[in-house]
């Protein structure tokens, strides 16, 4: 069993978990944007469908991202086997690796992912 799995919901993984919900979270800010953006919800709906703000699941990810990687090193915790936050996959899953969580909010993540581009069609 993995020793670190008893503290999937310590203090250090506050912003994974998050992090794990970010697509669907991403996809709600989206519409409540677009919405502040545009007076019809047929255009807010349309615009987040064209892609228009997609930007803000990307700022939402890759902020996350960058917050959880300064939380890890408050903490004490060596970062560099990580890299580079911008790459939000790739930093899900080698921080799994790295601090031995399992790849539990790697797999979450792209559930979530999955799900939001589904319901985004």
């Amino acid at each position: 069993m993995n020793k670190a799995a008893p503290h999937a919901f310590g203090p250090l993984n506050k912003f994974i978990w998050i992090l794990a919900f970010a697509p669907l979270i991403g996809m709600v800010l989206e519409y409540a944007i677009a919405h502040i953006f545009y007076s019809s919800s047929y255009a807010a709906n349309a615009a987040v469908g064209n892609g228009y703000f997609f930007w803000v699941t990307l700022l939402l990810n890759i902020g996350l991202c960058t917050l959880d990687e300064k939380h890890l090193r408050n903490h004490s915790i060596n970062t560099q086997p990580i890299g580079a936050a911008w790459l939000v996959p790739v930093y899900i899953f080698k921080r799994s690796k790295h601090l031995q969580d399992g790849p539990v909010y790697f797999y979450l993540w792209i559930g979530t992912l999955v799900t939001a581009a589904i319901f985004s069609i």
